[in-house]
């Protein structure tokens, strides 16, 4: 977890391979169906282009509908209150940990302006910053109550961000010490 432009794609993606597991990003997920122009994929664009979250129950059905086996990665999700929520009540989701990379603002948006996709326009960026804000703290503040959140300082580099984030999940999952980071 983390706000817009924290790095959560690049970390899940790293993070996925080297648990080998599968990675799966609510964002990539959506501007998929987005991309093959789904009737999901329209009402998902209409909503992401105003800087918008994604209701809940969308979100969910399309990740139960692309799980695959056991063990994954969660990319940018829970982003809402209903969606952290809805993680506790459901089988499917029981969480082993999270993380929140935690980046400053202004670092956040640096990185969306040199990233340039259609979702990271000036005033959407500020729409997305203040949806984290209302929407998504909340949802973080869900799983630090249930003793799963880590944070981790962001700003640096992937490398040192990844090292940070791999420390937290093996302590979390109690991985055998050979596959502790280095």
């Amino acid at each position: 977890m983390g706000r817009p432009g924290a790095g959560k794609g690049t970390q899940a993606a790293l993070l996925a391979r080297r648990l080998c597991t599968q990675h799966l990003s609510t964002g990539a997920l959506l501007r998929h169906e987005i991309e093959i122009g789904s009737e999901l994929g329209l009402a998902v664009e209409r909503i992401v282009s105003g800087g918008r979250l994604v209701p809940a129950a969308l979100v969910i059905g399309i990740v139960q509908a692309n799980i695959r086996g056991e063990g994954y990665v969660l990319d940018g999700y829970p982003r809402t209150l209903a969606q952290a929520q809805g993680l506790f009540r459901s089988d499917l989701f029981m969480p082993d940990v999270a993380i929140d990379i935690d980046v400053a603002e202004d670092v956040a948006t640096a990185r969306l302006g040199a990233r340039g996709r259609s979702d990271d326009a000036h005033d959407v960026v500020a729409d997305r910053m203040l949806a984290f804000e209302r929407e998504t703290k909340p949802a973080i503040a869900v799983l630090e109550r249930e003793g799963i959140l880590h944070r981790v300082d962001g700003d640096d580099d992937a490398e040192s961000v990844h090292r940070r984030i791999w420390h937290a999940v093996v302590g979390s999952l109690r991985m055998p010490s050979s596959s502790a980071p280095r």
